[in-house]
């Protein structure tokens, strides 16, 4: 019975460490939250992670249910933006050019950490959203930003607002990146447009 308490009491402890350094503001919490959000991430350390947590607590971690390896429920991403009116190939496996109404926005298509969110020198405003499996998403030649480096975002939140192109319409770039490699958006979300 003591160790029960005891296994519950260093939980408590951790659990309480980490909300403070999540709500932290500022410089102080910045590296802690950086190795949090990895750590919630990386999908290969999550089986060491799971038989830690088993092996001391002697109970299956119920927390984090959307990052379980091996789960047999198919990830279900959604589309960056409200309306898609065209799609362009920028290069092949580099990611693709989308054409939306003028007021439209992007999305975060899953939950994520925004691991950079600024003006890159060839992409303009950019967000790099870094998702669970070694993924990463990228959203570029943006109009107004919304999130910050290291937020945590879910998916369907609200991230910037498109570019709007002097035809009137609004624009921006979209890639997929998986283990290092730029893979085909198209391949990963199903595009419908008219």
């Amino acid at each position: 019975m003591r160790t029960k308490w005891w296994r519950w009491q260093t939980a408590m402890i951790l659990f309480i460490i980490a909300l403070i350094i999540l709500n932290g503001e500022g410089e102080r919490y910045g590296q802690g939250k950086r190795w949090i959000y990895e750590a919630l991430l990386d999908s290969q350390q999550f089986p060491q992670l799971k038989a830690w947590y088993e092996a001391y607590f002697a109970e299956g971690a119920l927390f984090l249910p959307a990052y379980t390896p091996g789960s047999s429920t198919p990830v279900e991403y959604q589309l960056p933006s409200q309306t898609v009116m065209k799609r362009t190939r920028y290069s092949v496996g580099q990611g693709i050019w989308i054409e939306t109404s003028q007021d439209d926005y992007v999305v975060a298509v899953d939950t994520g950490w925004v691991r950079y969110a600024g003006m890159m020198e060839q992409l303009g405003n950019t967000i790099i959203l870094q998702l669970p499996g070694q993924q990463q998403v990228w959203y570029a030649n943006l109009g107004t930003i919304y999130v910050k480096e290291n937020d945590w975002i879910v998916q369907g939140t609200r991230l910037a607002d498109v570019y709007t192109t002097n035809t009137g319409r609004g624009r921006y770039y979209f890639a997929w990146k998986k283990d290092g490699v730029f893979i085909n958006p198209e391949d990963v979300i199903p595009f419908a447009t008219p």
